[in-house]
């Protein structure tokens, strides 16, 4: 089974402030008549999508750390903490120039299903989706999310990637 026999390019949200990303994994994702990924430039807009799902079609969330306003392992956070209307289980995959030990560890304290370095390419998107939707998504309680400690991490890489100052 494929990715695409789980699911529709219609029911996945893709989260990244790069207007380039977002078309290539469009394109990555769409057949000529597919329906198309919802997408949001910044971490806030996609919060609002998925506290917008009240019918929670939204499956699968492929989201770039580094974006403006709300990073990426803050939205992710919040999806599984509960403070957005959309499926709390939904598969999560992250998408990053910077996939060092930081990521990876925050990440896998939030349950996400992969961290794939960028660029990407249609082979490995595919590849990934068929192995992280093949496997039932099985996740904890939301009060271990609201107390995951991702901030260091956070701030970690946002220094690395010269967005914030050493203090």
């Amino acid at each position: 089974m494929t990715w695409q026999d789980h699911l529709d390019p219609g029911t996945i949200l893709v989260a990244d402030d790069m207007p380039l990303t977002l078309s290539t994994i469009e394109h990555l994702l769409t057949r000529t008549g597919s329906a198309r990924p919802a997408h949001a430039r910044c971490g806030l807009t996609a919060l609002e999508a998925l506290d917008a799902d009240h019918q929670q079609r939204f499956r699968l969330l492929i989201s770039d750390f580094y974006m403006p306003n709300l990073n990426g392992l803050e939205l992710i956070r919040r999806l599984r903490a509960g403070e957005t209307r959309a499926r709390r289980d939904m598969h999560v995959v992250v998408l990053s120039g910077e996939t060092d030990i930081s990521l990876v560890e925050a990440a896998r304290l939030l349950d996400v299903d992969a961290v794939l370095p960028k660029p990407i390419s249609r082979a490995q998107l595919h590849q990934t989706l068929d192995l992280v939707l093949s496997h039932p998504r099985h996740i904890r309680d939301a009060a271990h999310y609201r107390g995951a400690d991702i901030a260091a991490a956070a701030l970690d890489l946002a220094r690395r990637a010269g967005l914030v100052e050493e203090a």
